[in-house]
């Protein structure tokens, strides 16, 4: 998951190591039965194995009484499909290794591995230090795949990630992508992306205007002071940022305000009629890349994106290929301290299509 950043050690790391066994014959639910043959309930159940490694850059859960520096008493617990395993604890250190290994029933391969780490005490009720997400979708079958991945918060107990109603999650280079219903302007993050127009001074009942009543006074002065050349505040296939947040009912501290394309209105081609298109689909990747360049440069650790160009600006594209064009522009630009990016749908449409991409 990428090399260590001093802005994404509040938390720290894991590093795990995870194997697929789609539909085996010969994996069980156990250690003790992986060459077990004799048992045939089993062998209708994906098998996932998981090596609890180690972790670095914890955060302090316990000071030192001397006032300087502290430490933890790790432990980490597992879920997946109603099973659950637990590590040992490791005491006091920052820096645990257990290299233990479990084996975990998977009934469905759209489920969700978590792993939520714990401090250890001993006369009161356990702290938490934060969870890592695995979504088992993301897993090849047999392959083995290693990674560091950086530790977030807990999800809620109503199952909201961020404010926001997890659909599908998947692993990116850095931090991981998820599919979110509902608004981004619900949305607990570091930065939220705006579906603007060029002039970036806020639209009427769409995403825009919903972001611009949201924002209230400071967000709108915010907006109105970015630099303008040629009447434009940002030009089609680029993206601008507005700091200083949180805004009124925003939950976040910037703003981003990324322009996509109108397909409906890009130039005709003369010799290919489906030129314009393509040259549309690169300017919305551009947006996309540009957004997320806009929040490498803020330091973001979670972005929640409006669909560009998905609703009646994107003509005679398909909804499939709009989205299409979202999820390979953000994969190609996540970068070291990033945690999360959502793609939030509102419409059930929008989630359907968004399942498929």
């Amino acid at each position: 998951m990428g090399e260590d950043n001093e802005d994404d050690r509040s938390r720290g790391k894991l590093d795990i190591a995870l194997r697929l066994y789609h539909n085996p014959e010969y994996v069980f639910a156990t250690p003790e039965r992986l060459l077990d043959t004799t048992n045939r309930a089993d062998r209708a159940a994906n098998c996932l194995l998981v090596h609890v490694i180690r972790a670095r850059g914890l955060p302090v859960m316990d000071p030192s009484i001397l006032g300087a520096g502290g430490s933890a008493d790790p432990m980490i617990r597992l879920h997946l499909s109603g099973e659950r395993e637990k590590t040992l604890i490791k005491r006091k250190t920052l820096a645990p290794v257990w290299e233990e290994t479990f084996s975990l029933k998977c009934d469905f391969t759209s489920e969700v591995l978590e792993l939520t780490l714990w401090d250890f005490d001993v006369t009161s009720a356990n702290d938490e230090i934060g969870a890592v997400y695995v979504p088992v979708a993301t897993l090849q079958d047999r392959q083995l795949h290693r990674a560091w991945y950086p530790i977030g918060p807990v999800a809620s107990e109503d199952g909201l990630v961020d404010n926001l109603e997890p659909l599908s999650r998947h692993a990116l280079k850095c931090g991981e992508l998820v599919v979110s219903s509902g608004s981004v302007v619900d949305a607990h993050v570091s930065a939220i992306v705006n579906a603007a127009d060029e002039r970036c001074l806020g639209g009427g009942g769409d995403v825009d205007g919903a972001i611009t009543r949201a924002g209230g006074d400071l967000l709108a002065e915010k907006r109105l002071a970015l630099p303008v050349h040629h009447n434009k505040r940002c030009k089609t296939g680029d993206a601008v940022v507005t700091s200083g947040g949180p805004f009124d009912q925003l939950e976040c501290d910037c703003v981003i305000h990324a322009v996509g394309p109108d397909y409906r209105r890009l130039p005709p081609a003369k010799d290919d009629e489906d030129d314009d298109l393509a040259r549309g689909d690169l300017l919305l990747k551009n947006a996309y890349t540009a957004a997320m360049k806009r929040a490498k440069e803020q330091k973001c650790k979670t972005v929640a994106f409006s669909l560009l160009s998905a609703g009646i600006f994107r003509g005679r594209q398909s909804l499939d290929n709009v989205l299409r064009c979202a999820v390979e522009a953000i994969g190609d630009a996540t970068y070291p301290g990033l945690q999360r990016v959502h793609l939030v749908a509102f419409s059930t449409k929008e989630q359907e299509a968004l399942a498929e991409s």
